[in-house]
């Protein structure tokens, strides 16, 4: 019984191989997020998809995902279980991601989604689910983080950070969870920068 499980990060891509039986990681590939070429962070490929709609970020992203789902070389149809910022999720499951770059921020969906695997493009692909979200800049991988650590809350503060491009973070005390993000792009991916490169060989 077996499952994909992706991480869609605004710069990279995760795609893990579940086995639900053993509860064990069976294989894992990463790439880079093909929408970069049309915006290094959230905002500027919401600016994108106003002007243009959002079929071509999502091609770009489903082409991705297909490309590492390919490397796995599994031989049936599989679930796809997706987790990642808010906007990632409206713009893999086709949905216009606009209202939230303009007050008041309100995203079309924020509770899980499903749809099939084909009527996204995806190959070798049954059924993909989203991960619910909190809010607009607080997405369902800092929900999949937050399930993680879930049962060792204590009343103790806490703190959780999934430092990436959308940078979130998540103050726990006692059975009170309180989360905030911001553009963490610039400081890693060397976007919007005048001097500097971006964090990589060189």
């Amino acid at each position: 019984n077996m499952c994909y499980v992706l991480d869609l990060g605004t710069t990279t891509l995760a795609l893990a191989l579940v086995s639900l039986d053993n509860k064990a990681i069976a294989d894992i590939k990463e790439g880079v997020n093909s929408q970069r070429l049309y915006g290094a962070d959230v905002i500027s490929r919401i600016e994108y998809c106003t002007k243009n709609g959002t079929e071509a970020l999502q091609k770009a992203a489903i082409n991705d995902v297909n490309s590492l789902i390919s490397e796995m070389c599994v031989e049936k149809d599989l679930p796809i279980y997706v987790s990642g910022n808010t906007t990632m999720l409206h713009i893999f499951f086709g949905k216009d991601p606009s209202s939230i770059g303009v007050a008041p921020y309100t995203p079309q969906f924020l509770g899980s989604i499903t749809a099939k695997g084909c009527d996204l493009g995806l190959q070798g692909v049954s059924v993909a689910k989203a991960l619910p979200s909190i809010h607009s800049f607080v997405g369902a991988d800092i929900v999949a983080g937050i399930n993680l650590v879930n049962d060792e809350l204590n009343e103790k503060y806490n703190l959780l950070v999934d430092l990436g491009t959308n940078a979130e973070i998540a103050l726990f005390s006692g059975d009170k969870i309180y989360c905030t993000s911001a553009a963490a792009g610039p400081c890693f991916e060397g976007a919007s920068i005048t001097c500097g490169m971006s964090a990589s060989r060189g």
